[in-house]
């Protein structure tokens, strides 16, 4: 999101135009109420329908705290109203999944397409990788997730710890990628939601959503590939060395995507971001070196570029 803010020039609010905190707290602070209750309610076992029929009373009760957010009975049936048009893209969007899980569930296509990936992978890993996540997020599309989990967990896990992957890493490949299908097409529940809230077009909003989501992708082949990550084994400098090295590997991999970092990438500073961003998450000292060689010094070219456009654009304006 920072790169493409930044590739797209886009600036955030001056810090003396900022409202101060500390006062807005204070003064409306009490509004995020219903935020909490939805929690509390859903952590206490209520249903999300009750525990979201709660926050709306209690949303009407607490606007009527100050006169300036007093919301009178034409108020109340204007945001029903307004409630009600933005959920009718999840409501589709849900009834289409129904129809999508019913149908996988009763023709068994996702115990077939599960164990057609492992014939196809063979003994190729990353083969086998790349169609557990496919099928990971044809079986979470429009699921609960732990319902996605569950039935992931069953038919994608093992093949995956049969060729080597930790156990823990093969569970956390399956969840994150059944997750992760909140934002893809057709169902893209998350961001068809999100688009009901901004009121934006559901289908570009879920492509849009997949390029800005793209570097959690590529997170769990890190775990697949490095499970210390997990905190699967190794001591606390290999720890702190994989943590810093995925931390690495996921900027480079955005700024590969983006073409920026500290300015525009062309065609091969963006080959060179994406080779040490794969460098990076292979095991072992060498892939972390020659990945961080490449980070270091793409990051000094481009900041040299930065400067000097810096001290000429001042000599020019001088």
């Amino acid at each position: 999101m920072y790169f493409h803010a930044k590739r797209l020039e886009m600036a955030g609010i001056p810090n003396e135009q900022l409202p101060d905190f500390k006062k807005v707290l204070l003064k409306q602070g009490y509004l995020f109420l219903p935020i909490l209750i939805i929690i509390a309610l859903m952590v206490y076992g209520y249903s999300p329908m009750k525990a979201g029929f709660y926050a709306v009373i209690a949303t009407i009760i607490l606007s009527w705290v100050r006169k300036t957010t007093r919301m009178s009975l034409l108020d109340i049936l204007a945001a029903l109203e307004n409630g009600t048009r933005n959920a009718l893209t999840v409501v589709a969007a849900c009834a289409t999944a129904g129809i999508i899980v019913g149908a996988v569930s009763l023709t068994g296509l996702g115990i077939t397409f599960s164990r057609f990936a492992i014939d196809m992978a063979g003994q190729n890993l990353l083969l086998l990788l790349m169609l557990v996540a496919v099928a990971s997020i044809i079986m979470g599309m429009g699921m609960p997730t732990v319902s996605a989990y569950v039935i992931l967990a069953v038919l994608g896990a093992p093949a995956l710890i049969e060729l080597g992957v930790n156990a823990v890493a093969a569970h956390m490949f399956v969840f994150y990628f059944g997750v992760l299908s909140g934002l893809t097409p057709p169902v893209a529940i998350t961001a068809y939601t999100t688009a009901g809230i901004a009121g934006s077009d559901p289908l570009k909003t879920a492509f849009y959503a997949i390029k800005i989501g793209l570097g959690g992708f590529f997170v769990p082949f890190i775990f697949a590939y490095n499970p210390v990550l997990l905190i699967q084994g190794g001591d606390p400098a290999e720890i702190a060395a994989a943590i810093g090295s995925a931390f690495l590997s996921c900027i480079f991999f955005a700024a590969a995507l983006e073409g920026y970092l500290f300015g525009q990438l062309n065609a091969l500073k963006r080959l060179l971001s994406m080779g040490s961003a794969v460098l990076l998450v292979i095991p072992g000292i060498l892939g972390d070196v020659l990945g961080l060689t490449l980070a270091i010094g793409l990051f000094l070219w481009q900041w040299r570029i930065k400067e000097f456009n810096t001290e000429e654009t001042k000599q020019i304006i001088g």
